[in-house]
């Protein structure tokens, strides 16, 4: 019924990225895709989506580094994705119900 979960505080971890990303892949390949993207660490979250893109996740990396990585050489790995567009979060300021000072 209840579930404790440990969210990181942006503020004090400056070295990690957060972002959203919206993907359009290949509608046959949809849930496949899907699988091999919740395998990956960095995903803390992953939705089939109705509208631009056929799959929306959010994930965190350490660095920026790690983030073009995941965009630019493990996304475009996956067969049947055909579209990434990334969205970083430069500043988060609520997450759930935790919120943090502006």
């Amino acid at each position: 019924m209840f579930r404790i979960v440990v969210v990181p505080n942006p503020q004090v971890l400056e070295h990690e990225v957060w972002a959203t990303m919206g993907i359009t892949v290949n509608n046959r390949l949809a849930h496949e895709v899907l699988d091999a993207i919740v395998k990956h660490p960095e995903v803390y979250l992953a939705s089939v989506a109705v509208g631009r893109f056929n799959l929306v996740i959010a994930a965190r990396f350490h660095h920026i580094d790690f983030i073009n990585q995941f965009v630019n050489i493990k996304l475009p790995a996956i067969e049947g994705v055909s579209y990434v567009e990334t969205f970083v979060h430069n500043k988060p300021l609520k997450y759930h119900n935790i919120q943090w000072p502006i």
